[in-house]
């Protein structure tokens, strides 16, 4: 919801669900967001996240 952006709700949730995952043994987590996004992106990297690849897709 707009009234709710940039509060760092994301970040929070990111980092509640990547530490989850940790607790039940997952050692590595891939994100998805699109290449246009760049608050999420922004995100990510706040977090401590890291670009892996460029990613490809295929139009069906």
């Amino acid at each position: 919801m707009p009234e709710y952006r940039g509060q760092g709700f994301a970040a929070d949730l990111l980092l509640k669900g990547t530490r989850v995952l940790q607790d039940v043994g997952v050692w590595r987590v891939f994100c998805d967001t699109d290449a246009n996004n760049i608050p999420m992106i922004s995100t990510f990297k706040r977090v401590g996240y890291q670009q892996y690849s460029e990613s490809w897709q295929r139009p069906l």
